[in-house]
């Protein structure tokens, strides 16, 4: 009697369990089914290398720029994890949010600060996978990144002619030399005058070089959020040929016998301008960032750090692009803003506005080289206004970030 009350209780208990929780009894066999499956896929922790196509315009005719990446794949309470080293734009330990492995099919969510979702294959012995096209090998040595030059690297030296921080730029349709050099063969005696302000892209050269006389450079084009580009540097005899490694470009050129200038060209879609450096003080550009104030103390301030989205439409996806918006207030009264799109691999750096009209309530700010500009007002503690670019306006709204 008492062992048919047993039974009795243990076939109710499972009729409750199949009737009332049905779904979570699948959703549980299920996971363990899925564990198991996955106790038995390809390891596929380690180093995977391969080459990212970035879709821009590269040194030669036809050529494109890309990167080596290194993606890091590891695992953290049973689950894969991994980051990314983009080689050749000099960013390193990109976050991947998501990894989804379910052998064969693996996908990486680049999320939230990216909008990149890669999925693909892994092959049956686990040595290569292909992303959306990209093929990653697996590797035991992977390529290195280059450390960013720190200030005491760049620092000019007696011995060196070239190591040094360097401001210049690209001249650009319409610009010109205002000595006449213009394009001709410069002679290793030359001393140049200023270049004309107007139509040029800025460009910020870092070089330091080694005891052996290689030679190590980072070149920043602010206007365009591309900081930190690693760059490959030979010097012979006065002849510079500078290159960045992703092929965004080259620099061929000529010091003058101080070494106070480089005058040369920028190649780039095997079209080539006249390009120019001249040595600047690092610690004077570090102090006049170092002035400016982001501190508030109303909602009527406009100075500080701000971050906002654009919502896009990308066929059937719909993207939602971080920016950030920072407003620093200067000495004399006036101000300087800055706006970085996190979406931009290689082109996330802030990117200083060209011009800034600050007329309470009302702002209205340009990037000149991104072709964009941006007309809000102060309100509320909010910077409301739209974004207008190609001849379209997008409604854009800055939060104060606390």
């Amino acid at each position: 009697m008492a062992l048919s009350k047993i039974k009795t209780t243990v076939v109710t208990a499972a009729v409750v369990l199949l009737t009332a929780g049905g779904t979570g009894l699948v959703s549980y066999k299920y996971n363990i089914v899925h564990a198991i499956r996955a106790a038995f896929y390809p390891n596929i922790q380690g180093a995977w290398e391969g080459t990212m196509p970035l879709g821009g315009i590269g040194i030669g005719k036809g050529q494109s720029t890309d990167t080596r990446i290194v993606v890091k794949l590891s695992k953290a309470f049973g689950d894969y994890v991994a980051n990314i080293d983009a080689i050749d734009l000099g960013r390193t330990s990109l976050p991947v949010a998501k990894v989804v492995y379910n052998f064969p099919n693996i996908q990486l969510s680049i999320y939230p600060r990216r909008n990149m979702v890669y999925q693909g294959k892994v092959d049956a012995r686990a040595m290569e996978m292909v992303l959306n096209g990209l093929t990653l090998r697996r590797t035991h040595t992977p390529i290195p990144p280059d450390a960013p030059l720190d200030e005491s690297d760049f620092a000019p030296r007696a011995g060196s002619v070239l190591q040094g921080y360097w401001k210049g730029g690209i001249v650009l349709d319409g610009g010109r030399y205002p000595d006449g050099l213009g394009d001709r063969q410069l002679g290793n005696n030359w001393k140049g005058a200023p270049m004309v302000a107007s139509n040029i892209l800025p460009l910020d050269l870092k070089i330091a070089e080694a005891s052996d006389g290689t030679f190590r450079a980072e070149l920043d084009s602010p206007m365009q959020g591309a900081d930190g580009q690693p760059a490959s540097l030979v010097y012979g005899q006065g002849t510079v040929d500078l290159e960045i490694k992703s092929k965004a470009g080259m620099f061929q050129g000529m010091s003058d016998r101080a070494g106070d200038e480089m005058r040369g060209s920028w190649i780039q879609g095997d079209h080539s301008l006249p390009a120019f450096f001249k040595r600047a003080d690092y610690q004077a550009e570090v102090g006049q960032t170092a002035a400016e104030d982001f501190s508030f103390t109303s909602a009527s301030d406009l100075q500080g750090h701000w971050k906002g989205a654009w919502g896009a439409a990308v066929g059937t996806i719909n993207l939602t692009i971080p920016l950030t918006l920072d407003i620093g207030k200067l000495p004399d009264g006036s101000y300087r803003a800055t706006l970085a799109n996190l979406e931009q691999l290689g082109n996330e750096s802030p990117i200083p506005a060209s011009n800034f009209e600050y007329l309470p309530p009302n702002l209205h700010m340009e990037w000149k080289w991104a072709g964009g500009a941006y007309s809000g007002r102060l309100e509320n503690g909010q910077i409301v206004g739209n974004w207008l670019q190609g001849g379209a306006e997008f409604p854009l709204v800055f939060e104060r970030q606390k």
